[in-house]
């Protein structure tokens, strides 16, 4: 659930993304490509990939920057990226920086903790204390994006305000409070309706509080 707009070509109601073959297995190597533009020209408004680091999968943003450059108008979304075991918060933000402006904003970030322990272990990162190491890497991701970062060449040009938009996953507290603090919306997971519905309720709480 989001606080989006909820209308597409002036009519209210959900909208209905696409998954992009990013992360199927012996897919064709072109697939993600040809599946974004044909998505976009049968009138799809969003595309999205997921996220893995052991797997045959390929990266969110390599998938993403091929999506864009055949599409002009599909948001392209990270359901969701894993945060924490990517370690280098700075390079992280340029990436979605990069996207973000490259696609002319249309990047919408799903962003998580990640619940895969062998991506964890492959990182060299730990599962232990991911919470504190996601919020360090926003509030580092949230200066770069607002102009507050330089090096010998100037500082890293500011995005708009709100730009890239976000959205959060996760089931404590604390995801919902960055949520409502930061993002547009919350990521459901493949859990089963009971879950989705416990989730929309915690989101709804921490919007109202």
């Amino acid at each position: 659930m989001s606080r989006l707009d909820s209308e597409h070509d002036g009519r209210p109601g959900p909208r209905i993304g696409l998954g992009l073959p990013a992360a199927i297995p012996d897919a064709p190597p072109r697939a993600t490509v040809e599946w974004a533009s044909l998505a976009e020209e049968l009138g799809f408004p969003s595309l999205a990939v997921i996220d893995r680091l052991v797997y045959d999968n390929y990266d969110p943003f390599v998938a993403l920057a091929a999506a864009a450059a055949v599409t002009e108008h599909a948001e392209l979304f990270t359901t969701v990226l894993n945060v924490p075991w990517r370690q280098s918060a700075l390079m992280l933000a340029k990436q979605m920086w990069s996207l973000e402006r490259i696609s002319g904003g249309r990047l919408i970030a799903g962003l998580a903790l990640g619940g895969w322990p062998e991506d964890y272990q492959a990182s060299g990162i730990g599962l232990r204390g991911r919470g504190a190491v996601f919020d360090d890497m926003l509030e580092v991701m949230l200066r770069a994006w607002s102009g507050a970062v330089s090096g010998a060449g100037g500082p890293l040009p500011a995005l708009p305000h709100g730009r890239p938009r976000l959205l959060f996953g996760g089931f404590a507290p604390r995801s919902y409070e960055r949520m409502a603090a930061l993002g547009i919306g919350w990521v459901a997971p493949l859990f089963g309706f009971e879950v989705l519905l416990g989730g929309i309720a915690s989101a709804q709480a921490a919007w109202s509080a």
